[in-house]
């Protein structure tokens, strides 16, 4: 028979805040098991016998030779029943009284926890065992393993999944041809949260003292949560990995694969989301308010594959997941908030439950293991909440960030004075406001709110004998930056599709610029009034590449009560995410057909 097996190894965060008060590991692992066990008596659903055997029952171990030191083994098996999944779908063809719709499908699934002085390491066998222990998991195990093992020349990287720290991107797994390394990746600004990599022989051999031959040719390992080697090993050398790996931890990074490091200690968990908490209770006061998050599972794919959501108090199905946040944030006034510790208290208590098409529930999991949100301390250090955990931003990173932004500004700022007229931000002045100040301008045409299919060109143009200018404003230098940026890459996109086809959206945006009714504002109607001048060729006419260069601007409007130099003290500037945004834009921008420029705008 082969014993042998490809094995995942876990690792159980003993900082985790159920556990801190627990002493011993023993203490641990009877709290987890007690916890799963009390969840499998509370559900009504199925009889005596079928919940008996759905809990964690410790199994007798054989007397045995340790492989590792001061080492202790606990196993629990259970047997789950569930009916088929087939079975509704197959009603409406098969008699009811049929036998089958009474089977269920039992699965047997083990846990098994290894325990020293140092860690506590879990493995399970079986499909219901992860849900046993995913809520203890030290997600950063396996990455913390990970910056000991490789370095950014020698391995091979055949898989990656990240998250942007502060850009657009809430999820991406990458796949590699060979010989990739994580030399070729630009990480900045990014966290990775799974690695598929290929550790070398040198390295298995030095940190697992493997000399057999099925190793000669190095292994390929599985990286996220947990450490899996894609090789099948018996239960001595699993205990031999566990062992090295205890090992490994002691030992310095060889890369630092994140510039971000997992804030562990309770004390400052609680100190931070005490103070998301403010953050929120003041935008639930005030909507007006700017807040910049992001709302993601940390199973990105699963979350956003779902048909629909709901929250656990209501049964209100909601389709678009870009919605959810927002609506849970309204619905607090029914939920009698009326402090931010009421907030804190819902985050948690309320969870979001995801369904696939078959209406069949895919996630539940509380609305704040969702919330990615950036966040600074009374000492000025920079945070960030993403998939549950706080991650502190490493002074050097803050350093490259500023250091980045400066060399685009140096860049990209433009010489010419594009927008020549002041924005009075003491009169409370808006961004229409500004706008229309070009509307009778020469050479400037507003197109602030002229918007097809979903996309606005620009808020205005200007334009000469050999350029044409396509201006973005936004009011401040701060989160609202993310979305400008965003504007600006989009309008690139569509306009440098239409120029090469039949200018169809430019004929648009066009026809929406002279388009008047009964309903159109004030604003608009002077816009459309000034659109009278051009006709539908003599405005086509100027993007017409060949005769004029198409340059994108992004200008912007320092709102701090200072004149500060953007371009010389960018670090007096706080939000960082105006700042990774700006380096996102510049990047995306150096594959497309069109130059891009910065312009602050005169206060």
């Amino acid at each position: 028979m082969n014993n042998t097996t490809q094995i995942n190894i876990y690792r159980i965060d003993t900082a985790h805040k159920s556990l801190r008060h627990k002493k011993t590991a023993d203490e641990i692992v009877e709290y987890i098991i007690s916890v799963y066990n009390n969840t499998i008596e509370s559900i009504t659903h199925r009889n005596e016998t079928e919940k008996e055997e759905a809990k964690l029952t410790l199994q007798t171990t054989k007397e045995y030779v340790k492989v590792l030191k001061s080492q202790k083994i606990k196993i629990y098996h259970f047997v789950k029943s569930l009916k088929p999944t087939w079975n509704n779908f197959f009603k409406g063809a098969i008699d009811d009284k049929s036998d089958i719709f009474n089977h269920l499908n039992k699965t047997s699934s083990l846990v098994a926890f290894y325990y020293n002085e140092n860690n506590i390491y879990v493995t399970i066998g079986g499909q219901a065992a992860y849900p046993v222990i995913k809520n203890f998991l030290d997600w950063n195990f396996g990455i913390e393993v990970a910056t000991r093992l490789i370095n950014e020349k020698s391995n091979v990287i055949h898989q990656l999944q990240e998250r942007d720290l502060l850009g657009t991107v809430l999820g991406r797994t990458l796949y590699f041809k060979d010989n990739h390394t994580l030399l070729d990746e630009d990480r900045f600004g990014k966290i990775y949260k799974q690695l598929v990599v290929e550790l070398t022989p040198s390295v298995i051999q030095k940190e697992f003292g493997f000399l057999d031959d099925e190793f000669k040719n190095g292994v390929i390992c599985e990286i996220k949560s947990g450490f899996k080697m894609r090789k099948s090993v018996n239960f001595d050398r699993m205990l031999k990995i566990m062992e090295r790996i205890d090992n490994i931890l002691q030992q310095e990074k060889t890369i630092e694969l994140n510039k971000v490091e997992l804030v562990k200690s309770l004390s400052k968990r609680v100190e931070l989301r005490k103070m998301l908490c403010k953050i929120l209770y003041s935008y639930y006061i005030d909507r007006s308010k700017e807040l910049d998050y992001q709302f993601c599972h940390p199973d990105f794919q699963t979350f956003f594959s779902a048909s629909h959501y709901r929250f656990s108090y209501s049964e209100y199905k909601i389709l678009n997941p870009r919605s959810i946040f927002p609506l849970f944030i309204s619905d607090l006034s029914a939920l009698n908030i009326k402090t931010p510790e009421d907030i804190e208290k819902k985050l948690f208590a309320t969870k979001l439950i995801s369904y696939n098409s078959e209406d069949k529930i895919i996630k539940n999991s509380a609305i704040l293991i969702h919330l990615q949100i950036e966040l600074q301390d009374e000492e000025g250090k920079t945070y960030f909440h993403i998939d549950s955990n706080w991650w502190k931003i490493n002074d050097t990173f803050i350093n490259d960030l500023n250091n980045q932004c400066q060399i685009i500004f140096h860049e990209k700022k433009t010489d010419l004075n594009l927008l020549p007229k002041k924005w009075n931000i003491k009169k409370g002045e808006h961004e229409t406001d500004y706008n229309q100040k070009y509307l009778h301008e020469d050479n400037y045409i507003v197109l602030d709110k002229i918007i097809s299919e979903n996309i606005e060109l620009c808020d205005i143009m200007y334009y000469n004998e050999k350029t044409l200018y396509l201006i973005h404003v936004k009011k401040g230098f701060n989160n609202s930056m993310r979305d400008l940026t965003n504007q600006i890459s989009i309008s690139a996109n569509r306009l440098s599709k239409t120029l090469n086809d039949d200018k169809a959206y430019l004929k648009k945006i066009y026809q929406s610029f002279q388009k008047k009714d009964n309903n159109t504002s004030d604003y608009r109607k002077k816009i459309n009034n000034y659109a009278l001048i051009y006709s539908e060729e003599q405005f086509i006419e100027l993007f017409d590449k060949s005769k004029r260069n198409i340059i994108f601007v992004l200008a912007f409007l320092d709102t701090n009560i200072k004149n500060y130099d953007i371009e010389k003290e960018i670090q007096k500037f706080n939000s960082n995410i105006a700042k990774f945004s700006l380096v996102e834009l510049y990047r995306s921008m150096r594959s497309s057909e069109f130059e891009f420029k910065i312009c602050p705008i005169k206060k």
